[in-house]
Parts: C-alpha cells; sequence; structure tokens
C-alpha cells in the first residue's frame, strides 16, 4: 500500500524498497543464484501465503516436492520482532532467512542478533564477492 498512490503490486513495491535499500537487493539476487546453482527452482520475487496475512517472503525455493520460503534480511532488520513477523509463515512452509555476513559488517549487537536469528532458523550469510554460507551456531 502506498501512501500516495494506494494499492501497488508487490513487485513494484520491492522495486521501491529496493532503491532504497540496494543491499536488499544484493542478498535477493546472491540467494537466488545460489538456490539456483545448488538444484533448486527459484521464484525470485515477493511470495505470499493466502492465510498468511501482510507478511511475505522475498523468495520461494523448490526441489521436487519440497518448498521453502526465503526472507533476506538487511543488518538493521535483523531483530526478534521482524522475524517474528516473517516466522507466521513457518505454519505453512519452512523459512530460511539470508543475511550479511556479521563478520564483514562490523557492528557488534548485530552479530549478537545473528546468534540469536540462528537459533531457531536456517540462516545463510552473504558478503560482497562471495556465495552464500550456512550459519552454523557454535555450542555454548
Amino acid at each position: 500500500m502506498d501512501r500516495v498512490l494506494g494499492p501497488v503490486a508487490v513487485r513494484t513495491a520491492e522495486r521501491r524498497m529496493e532503491a532504497r535499500y540496494p543491499l536488499h537487493r544484493q542478498l535477493r539476487w546472491a540467494a537466488s543464484r545460489y538456490f539456483q546453482d545448488n538444484g533448486w527452482d527459484v521464484v525470485p520475487h515477493g511470495v505470499g501465503v493466502w492465510r498468511a496475512k501482510k507478511v511475505l517472503a522475498d523468495l520461494a525455493i523448490a526441489k521436487g516436492s519440497r518448498i521453502v520460503l526465503v526472507e533476506c534480511l538487511t543488518p538493521d532488520w535483523v531483530f526478534h520482532g521482524n522475524a517474528k513477523k516473517k516466522r507466521r509463515l513457518e505454519q505453512f512452509f519452512p523459512l530460511w532467512f539470508v543475511i550479511a555476513d556479521p563478520a564483514a559488517h562490523g557492528e557488534r549487537t548485530y552479530k549478537k542478533r545473528v546468534e540469536r536469528l540462528a537459533r531457531n532458523s536456517k540462516v545463510f550469510l552473504w558478503s560482497k564477492g562471495r556465495t552464500l554460507t550456512r550459519h552454523t551456531s557454535k555450542p555454548g
């Protein structure tokens, strides 16, 4: 919903948002390439679920009969409340997160937020010039 124009298409809203947040576009493109290269079919744009109101995933991936929703979060959006909202999609399909690598980002609080997200979700990390890597939480 645009404040001036009213209802807009999901893809139009995505383009506007990614014009303001180019890192989000980089995360989405990297995720699309990574999953395609690993044998997944990719729907590379916003995907919603009929009964999960007011929440979309950035893309969907499928391999055989398995469907997974993927959400890309920039460092400013890696917070418990945002993840909780997106997790409403998990009652329908698994949800994986793609985020910027905290080692490349450098902010200490961001690293802690990533660890918290990774305790409850499958998380992939991305940094410029690299492919995605699966985040592994360290025990203890």
